[in-house]
């Protein structure tokens, strides 16, 4: 029995880890981290599909087809651009609300918009630090993204920032090398998600959160085998070959 993955234990809100680097374990670590992972592969996609509809507004139709084997299925209604740049200028401007700049990021990368391209990677740049300063996502945060406050245990918020670190990252292998310290960020979203899994409602939680982390074993297979039972976990879940 593969000893328990020590970053996604205990309530996170109420003491989150505080490591920058963690311990070399040797291949227990990459045993523990599999059985860690395997209940985001365990989630039918057919429980993924009444959440379509609003998925696809956030999350381009390409990266919604690999990761939940979705093909019968038609993109939702885009934004108007305009608009959704107005609600993401706010991230530089003003005090923001989290899920607002969250949303309006995820609707531009999957709209790929290369207008607003620097002013998404400044903010989730900035989220990201954020988030490695106090391994928690706040409801609004000052200007720039800086210091965060009001609550914190709104999981959809966990959820938006890992699969906006994740989409940033995912087609690396096409155009760029991936980028660690990202990566590094959303293993540590993604530990949150997972220590708070049996919290997560069946809305949007469950479903980015699926995504988030399938995004996360993806990238990580670039750089490493998984773990046999967990590679053929994904590929079933996915139908990507690792």
């Amino acid at each position: 029995m593969a000893a328990d993955y020590p970053y996604s234990q205990g309530d996170l809100l109420a003491s989150p880890n505080t490591y920058m680097y963690s311990s070399y374990c040797g291949e227990a670590f990459f045993d523990a981290y599999a059985s860690d992972r395997m209940k985001f592969l365990e989630v039918p996609n057919e429980n993924i599909k009444k959440h379509v509809p609003a998925l696809s507004k956030l999350v381009s139709a390409d990266v919604l087809s690999v990761f939940f084997l979705l093909d019968d299925w038609k993109p939702g209604e885009k934004e108007d651009l305009a608009e959704v740049r107005a609600r993401l200028s706010s991230c530089v401007d003003d005090d923001l609300e989290t899920d607002t700049v969250l949303r309006a990021m995820l609707v531009l990368m999957a709209q790929g918009d290369s207008d607003s391209a620097e002013d998404v990677e400044r903010c989730l740049a900035a989220f990201a630090k954020q988030f490695e300063l106090r391994k928690k996502v706040f409801t609004r945060y000052h200007r720039g993204v800086a210091k965060g406050f009001g609550a914190a245990d709104h999981f959809v918020l966990y959820a938006l920032l890992g699969v906006a670190l994740g989409v940033s990252e995912y087609p690396f292998c096409d155009r760029k090398q991936l980028d660690f310290s990202r990566l590094n960020v959303l293993l540590k979203v993604n530990d949150f998600l997972s220590a708070s899994f049996e919290s997560l409602t069946d809305d949007l939680e469950l479903p980015l959160s699926l995504l988030s982390v399938r995004i996360e074993l993806h990238l990580i297979a670039k750089l490493r085998t998984l773990p046999d039972r967990l590679g053929t976990a994904f590929k079933a879940a996915c139908g990507v070959p690792l």
